[in-house]
């Protein structure tokens, strides 16, 4: 048969891809370049799935084909409109809790796209089995999930059907797992907040406003409202079963978030608290992804501080400068619609802070250079005097290729996606999300400008003592950290503890040689983490050192060349 006509007698999946039975040679269906399909997985309303292997690697993948009698039919341009979204909304964000796409491309004159194949149940069943679940099993679950919508938010992506059966939970070992969120089909692509043709995703996880045809990256939060709820309850918010009808009434007769009603109450009060703003039937008042992610990660659990490795790396303590000892230092714009004191009384004691009316803030300073962070006080008035501010901070951080971040903050409920649109990195409405804001500068404390990464004025000394020698421990810091960088991947991937601690060990030896304070700090942080963060944590503290790296790599390829 040749290829790119799809065989009839493709086995149904229902068993372990080694096990699944591969077609014969007269059958072989070899698509998207070097997938080739052995097993059907099943259908859905717009495409089928089959299991497939990639030839030359043996590597398990899916492949989706869309229906054949709709790319003919009335219904083409909306099925490959379908299949061009999910590309698009998954290749732009790598993250260890989104499946990742392999390649895209066509199949008998229909989109297809093969993707990672994820094997273990779905949170459908886990939820069905296992619910209510235990504390420490919600949070490591649900932390991981809210991180992964946090940076689908990050790049302007909803996507807007957060369901169990689009969750697939990975066994990493005895009662941990790694959640993966799947189907990007009817993603919205650039955060526009604009009316669709009607509701769109699973009726019993989508969100009041998805009834008028509204949609914002709050649906998500709502969705994901709706499955912890499920998952500390342990029972579904809305009954399976139940017809759209009934889904639709109850869900526009919503006027408040539910009460718990002294259900869940083996979990934390906080937890409680945020899951009910995430049902808020009000999506301004739902926590952002990033803030859920905030409160759960302060739940899971620290792990025991094991190995000589460990505890090499933790005595850096006495003998090395604590980055995280340097205090941020902000800018807080004011104005008379909106009190300072909601951002000074959130600001973490490391921060200091400068005042500045919002009217007066380019008269007084010439750049942002000084400044880690600017917060800008807005109102649902949306003044253009307060637009104008922030373009102009906007164009300012532009030109100057400043690291400044663009924070907001209000009194009262605000247009989240309207004022991202435009600029702004983060805005919280205080004190409400205090907890969020406080995160998020913890995070920004252990961030330097690139030219105090280095310790750059011992290093000068040093090649001026010895420049061959300080040129080799550059190059080999340099040169190694692109590979300690894969294999800290692969140490969180297979949850090897024990490897990571020797990785981190000599990873901070080779940046305290160069003086990267900021690497030894964070690799610290991958230390300190317990083996079931490792997957919602660890590799966003791995990105970090990449970030850093890029940016110590100019600067000591600078120094080597003075």
């Amino acid at each position: 048969m040749s290829k790119g006509t799809l065989p009839q007698n493709i086995p149904s999946f229902d068993m372990h891809p080694s096990e699944a039975t591969e077609l014969d040679d007269t059958a072989a269906l070899i698509v998207l370049g070097n997938f080739q399909i052995t097993a059907r997985i099943g259908e859905g309303t717009y495409a089928t799935a089959y299991l497939a292997k990639q030839v030359g690697t043996d590597r398990d993948a899916v492949v989706k084909i869309a229906h054949p009698h709709l790319i003919h039919g009335h219904m083409s341009e909306l099925i490959r409109r379908r299949f061009e979204i999910e590309l698009r909304a998954s290749t732009r964000v790598k993250h260890p809790n989104v499946v990742t796409i392999y390649t895209a491309g066509d199949v008998d004159g229909a989109p297809a796209i093969a993707m990672e194949y994820v094997e273990g149940k779905t949170l459908e069943q886990h939820l069905g089995e296992s619910a209510p679940m235990t504390e420490r099993m919600f949070v490591e679950i649900f932390s991981q999930l809210a991180n992964a919508l946090a940076a689908l938010h990050r790049e302007q992506i909803i996507h807007r059907d957060v369901s169990p059966r689009n969750i697939v939970l990975q066994p990493l070992m005895a009662g941990s797992y790694r959640a993966k969120l799947l189907d990007f089909g009817i993603s919205q692509l650039d955060g526009n907040t604009r009316h669709t043709a009607g509701p769109i995703g699973t009726p019993q996880f989508m969100a009041p406003e998805i009834l008028k045809g509204e949609t914002s990256s709050a649906v998500d939060i709502f969705s994901l409202g709706l499955l912890m709820w499920w998952g500390l309850t342990g029972e579904p918010f809305i009954e399976e079963g139940s017809d759209q009808y009934a889904v639709f009434k109850l869900l526009s007769s919503m006027d408040r978030a539910p009460s718990f009603d002294g259900k869940a109450l083996h979990i934390s009060a906080e937890i409680r608290r945020i899951v009910q703003r995430a049902l808020s039937p009000e999506p301004l008042q739902r926590p952002s992804a990033m803030e859920l992610a905030a409160v759960l990660s302060e739940y899971v659990s620290m792990g025991p501080r094991e190995s000589a490795e460990h505890q090499s790396l933790m005595r850096h303590r006495s003998s090395s400068p604590e980055t995280s000892g340097r205090r941020s230092h902000v800018l807080v714009l004011t104005s008379e619609e909106v009190s300072a004191r909601l951002v000074r009384d959130a600001l973490p004691v490391h921060v200091t802070y400068t005042l500045c009316k919002l009217k007066e803030w380019r008269a007084r300073f010439s750049s942002l250079s000084s400044f880690d962070a600017v917060y800008v006080p807005l109102t649902t008035s949306q003044s253009e005097h307060t637009r104008y501010v922030l373009l102009d901070l906007v164009a300012e951080r532009t030109l100057t290729a400043s690291t400044v971040k663009i924070f907001a903050y209000s009194h009262e409920l605000i247009a989240r996606d309207s004022w991202r649109r435009l600029g702004v990195d983060e805005t919280w409405v205080l004190p409400a999300e205090a907890s969020s804001l406080h995160h998020t500068l913890q995070n920004l404390s252990t961030k330097r400008s690139p030219w105090e990464r280095a310790g750059s004025d011992a290093l000068f000394r040093s090649l001026e003592e010895d420049s061959i020698g300080t040129r080799q421990v550059i190059d080999e810091f340099i040169g190694g950290m692109p590979e300690w960088l894969l294999e800290l991947e692969t140490a969180l991937d297979l949850t090897d503890r024990a490897r990571l601690f020797t990785l981190c060990g000599e990873l901070s030896s080779r940046a305290m040689s160069v003086g990267a304070e900021n690497i030894i700090t964070i690799t610290r942080k991958l230390c300190e983490l317990p083996a079931n963060a490792y997957l919602s944590q660890g590799f966003a503290l791995v990105q970090e050192l990449e970030s850093e790296y890029k940016l110590l790599f100019t600067e000591l390829s600078t120094l080597r060349r003075s």
